[in-house]
């Protein structure tokens, strides 16, 4: 499986000072940078019925500039990174997410995000499908930050974002309907946003389903969740101290 990188080493570098800038990033939590026996299927044929379907939905989902869908659109498009986008999940959460109050969660986050990057660079790199921007005259995109024009398939934001939704609703499970649908919501965003198609969404929330499946094999995965949750009641004071374990 394949696609091609979506950020820059600098985002990498950034993720990890927040969880620790004193230490290495730390391995990922699947046996191998890549999903054994996991496939992703090839996007619509262009011309075929799918693929027009998939242009007529971004039309039809293509606000005007001035809307709220468009600006939240941008916002969204501008919180890739781990320290930004755990922060548009602060209203379903009802948690100031902060980085430098969760260090706990940033190092989880910023474990997976190398593997992340692999799977979704690989892929992309496969099927070199073009956006609805690059295709479409019609369509203008609210934003072009960390794209390339023909790295359409999967979507690398619904990747990062419904794995970022799945994780919290672990961490907050009270709260975990709302944090889905915002996660969701992220994807579906880059259809308003005219980046992607309705099929890259969906791809991008399979691969994060498969991804994080797949992590959660790992006992250090359950445990480096674990020390978020307990992180979290130590804000809530709820507990008074994190674990020693977590300090490792």
């Amino acid at each position: 499986m394949s696609v091609r990188p979506l950020t820059i080493v600098a985002a990498f570098v950034l993720a990890a000072a927040c969880a620790n800038a004193s230490e290495a990033p730390a391995p990922g939590f699947l046996a191998s940078p890549v999903l054994a026996g996991f496939t992703l299927p090839a996007p619509p044929a262009e011309g075929s019925d799918l693929s027009r379907i998939d242009t007529a939905e971004v039309r039809a989902n293509h606000p005007s500039p001035q809307s709220p869908a468009w600006q939240e659109a941008i916002a969204d498009a501008r919180a890739y990174l781990a320290p930004d986008i755990i922060g548009r999940f602060n209203e379903v959460t009802e948690r100031d997410l902060r980085p430098e109050q969760r260090p706990q969660l940033m190092k989880l986050l910023t474990r997976m995000r190398p593997e992340m990057e692999k799977i979704s660079s690989d892929n992309k790199a496969l099927y070199k499908r073009n956006r609805p921007y690059a295709q479409h005259s019609d369509v203008t995109a609210c934003s072009t930050d960390f794209l390339v024009k023909d790295q359409s398939y999967p979507s690398g934001h619904s990747f990062v974002g419904y794995t970022t939704a799945l994780v919290l609703a672990d961490i907050f499970p009270e709260r975990a309907d709302a944090i889905l649908a915002r996660g969701v919501r992220y994807g579906n965003n880059r259809v308003v946003c005219g980046v992607h198609y309705p099929s890259d969404i969906a791809e991008g929330r399979i691969v994060a389903a498969t991804y994080v499946g797949a992590a959660r094999q790992n006992p250090a995965f359950a445990a480096a969740l674990e020390c978020a949750k307990r992180e979290d009641a130590v804000i809530t004071k709820k507990e008074t101290a994190l674990p020693a374990s977590c300090a490792k």
